[in-house]
């Protein structure tokens, strides 16, 4: 049940911080594609991992919102150095998570619409 709430209040303090002001970049599939193509970015999939499990973007590392020490995770992996390219199912965790990891000074590009967008373009899946 704690960590039921905490889990919310961090959906709902991103979800509030992201309105304030956007830091981060949205951008299509297409405009995604491109982007992942680059060596200089990191593909960071947001997802639980049962959902990951199911299929990921080639090359995703995995990140779980929903865990309380997401942030800490992602500053011990990503490189600040790289763009972070960021999705998870719809679009709405990943640009809560986005908000944050700009805020640590992170270059970051969410996918709008999540992976859900992604296969309704025909993309593939990787497992």
């Amino acid at each position: 049940m704690k960590k039921r709430l905490i889990i919310s209040l961090g959906l709902l303090i991103g979800s509030l911080s992201a309105c304030a002001q956007k830091n981060y970049n949205d951008t299509d599939v297409m405009g995604f594609e491109k982007l992942i193509e680059k060596d200089s970015v990191i593909v960071l999939d947001v997802r639980t991992q049962s959902e990951f499990k199911e299929g990921f973007i080639k090359g995703a590392v995995q990140i779980d919102f929903k865990d309380p020490d997401h942030l800490n995770k992602a500053k011990d992996l990503l490189n600040k150095n790289k763009h972070i390219a960021i999705y998870c199912r719809s679009g709405r965790r990943s640009s809560a998570f986005a908000y944050q990891l700009a805020a640590e000074g992170y270059r970051v590009t969410n996918l709008y619409g999540g992976i859900l967008a992604w296969q309704q373009q025909g993309k593939t899946l990787s497992k």
